[in-house]
């Protein structure tokens, strides 16, 4: 071999015989075996190329982002021959597109939007087959204020986790509601309120207050 011969390597029937079990990519190379005696010797070599299905190096993990940021995943898989990657998000093939980005293992999405949200999966893929790496995007609402009837409102789609801050020099009536359901009224402030699912509003009382920070 170009080098030593594997460590796991057995010589048999006068070392005639050279077996390598549980064969891997690293022993792939060219082979020389040597016959001699005293009235000479010939040599024969040969090439050893192993093949095998992609193995993982790195995996994409599930990830949360605020709209607006963008996402930079990357998978990378060793194999023989080398692997090629696809992408799917929620079952569904993912094209390239004008804030979509795919190039050898590597996903970016830039600014992200409510409907990036979503399972993705990394295929890493060769003639000998394939393997998956899966994780879920999840893109934090942004808020957005509005004035109806003295009031003021905060709306959102969640999944979110949002911190609602007192705007006046004294406490504000304050009541979250999610779904039409009170989720945590508070007199106090800061108010941190956290709703699963649908939508999310805050109303403040008629008292003159400024706006609401970004």
């Amino acid at each position: 071999m170009s080098g030593n011969i594997p460590k796991k390597a057995r010589l048999r029937k006068s070392q005639a015989v050279l077996e390598i079990p549980n064969i891997q990519l690293e022993d792939s190379g060219s082979y020389e075996c040597k016959a001699e005696n005293t009235r000479g010797g010939t040599a024969f070599r040969g090439h050893l190329q192993v093949y095998t299905l992609p193995q993982w190096i790195s995996m994409i993990n599930d990830t949360q982002l605020d709209s607006g940021e963008q996402l930079h995943w990357e998978c990378r898989a060793t194999g023989k021959p080398r692997p090629t990657y696809r992408w799917l998000r929620n079952g569904e093939p993912l094209n390239s597109q004008s804030r979509v980005e795919m190039v050898n293992g590597e996903l970016i999405i830039h600014r992200l939007q409510q409907a990036d949200s979503g399972m993705y999966q990394c295929i890493a893929e060769n003639k000998y087959g394939a393997i998956y790496s899966s994780a879920e995007l999840k893109i934090l609402a942004t808020f957005t204020q509005s004035a109806h009837s003295g009031q003021s409102y905060v709306k959102a789609s969640s999944p979110l986790s949002a911190t609602f801050m007192t705007i006046t020099n004294g406490p504000l009536d304050l009541t979250v509601t999610a779904e039409g359901n009170t989720a945590c009224p508070s007199s106090s402030s800061p108010l941190l309120c956290s709703c699963p699912a649908g939508s999310i509003r805050a109303g403040f009382n008629s008292r003159p207050h400024g706006a609401l920070p970004g």
